[in-house]
């Protein structure tokens, strides 16, 4: 079968295959057809690995600039990750400290709601002993928080995070029953708190800002990566196909001039 007969019967052969059946068809010596018929099977085993793989690339051979880059890519994906995972648990450490934060915020609350109730007139001097009990765990409950919160076995209130205790907010010599003095002390034991709320929600935020532009980044290098690396199935199904009609070709071609009067015989 001829070229033009090839190129006539059928459209599925693309113009880039005919034009290298004809290149082929000047070869005019058993050794040169020997060697492109080697070429063309280290062709397909070439295709061959690009779709069992999944990869366009798989050795430097194939293509090392792009196999450089790659690897490059691939490197500050996985980097991008660690930090992220980094930044995650920076984020989860700030969170405990934000919730025993509100905490303290609840039992200064309620402090403050029995320091004014231990200035009713109607209260008795039982009453006003229960009240001071229930002051005094309080105070024991904020000092627990402060000096147990922890975040893998790490203080977080030792400076870590902040600095936070009874004597930080002003608690140590705290007395419920003297009222207006009471009450001062409360509201600046809560100011206190809330400036340490402030700065770890700060804090976070700017984590989480970081942690997103991460992500943002690792997936962006990630789309580039597979960009370079990932196989074309069309493209790739395209070259195995026309590697394999050259093959052939070259098998009909040293056939004839042995005399064995071989046909090509295209089979798809």
């Amino acid at each position: 079968m001829s070229i033009s007969a090839i190129g006539g019967s059928s459209n599925f052969y693309s113009t880039s295959m005919i034009n290298k059946l004809e290149q082929s068809q000047k070869l005019n010596t058993a050794p040169d057809m020997a060697e492109e018929a080697a070429k063309r099977r280290e062709e397909q085993k070439k295709e061959e690995e690009k779709l069992s793989s999944g990869q366009k690339i798989n050795s430097a051979a194939d293509n090392a600039a792009g196999m450089a880059i790659a690897q490059k890519l691939l490197s500050s994906y996985n980097n991008l990750n660690v930090t992220n995972n980094n930044v995650s648990t920076e984020i989860n450490r700030y969170n405990v400290a934000d919730g025993a934060l509100s905490s303290v915020q609840d039992s200064l609350g309620r402090m403050q709601e029995l320091t004014l109730q231990s200035s009713n007139g109607i209260m008795t001097d039982a009453d006003r002993s229960l009240i001071n009990d229930e002051l005094s765990y309080l105070k024991e409950s904020i000092s627990s928080i402060a000096s147990d919160t922890e975040f893998n076995t790490k203080s977080l209130f030792d400076g870590t995070v902040g600095e936070l205790s009874i004597e930080s907010l002003g608690l140590s010599n705290f007395e419920g029953l003297d009222t207006a003095s009471a009450l001062d002390t409360l509201s600046t034991a809560q100011d206190f708190v809330s400036s340490l709320q402030s700065e770890v929600g700060a804090s976070t935020n700017s984590l989480t800002a970081q942690f997103n532009n991460n992500a943002q980044t690792a997936q962006n290098t990630l789309d580039a990566y597979s960009e370079l690396m990932d196989t074309d199935y069309s493209e790739t199904i395209t070259s195995q196909v026309t590697a394999a009609a050259m093959a052939q070709y070259q098998l009909v071609l040293q056939g004839n001039m042995l005399g064995t009067g071989s046909s090509f015989n295209m089979m798809m």
